[in-house]
C-alpha cells in the first residue's frame, strides 16, 4: 500500500532511520567508500604532485589542484556532491 500523504510519509522515514541508526551509517558509509574509490580509479589511482608516486589511498586526499573549490561552493555544491557530479 502506498501512503500519499507526505508528511506522515516523512515521519515514518524519520522514525525508522533513527531506529536503524547503525543500519544507516554503514550504507553511507559504503556508499562515500564506493565514491572515494571510483574517484581514485577515475584519476589514475595515485597523487598528481610532480615526481609523486603514492598510491595508498590512506595517505592520499581529494582535492581541487587548481584552487578553484570556491567555484564549486558557489553552486551549492559540497563534500561529495562536488565529486559525484564530475
Amino acid at each position: 500500500m502506498v501512503d500519499n500523504n507526505v508528511e506522515r510519509r516523512k515521519a515514518r522515514d524519520a522514525e525508522w532511520q533513527q531506529n536503524n541508526r547503525d543500519r544507516v551509517n554503514a550504507s553511507i558509509n559504503q556508499s562515500h567508500q564506493k565514491l572515494r574509490n571510483d574517484f581514485f580509479v577515475m584519476y589514475g589511482g595515485k597523487c598528481a604532485c610532480s615526481g609523486c608516486s603514492e598510491n595508498n589511498q590512506w595517505f592520499l586526499t581529494l582535492d581541487h589542484i587548481n584552487n578553484d573549490g570556491h567555484q564549486s561552493r558557489a553552486q551549492g555544491k559540497q563534500n561529495l556532491h562536488i565529486y559525484r557530479d564530475s
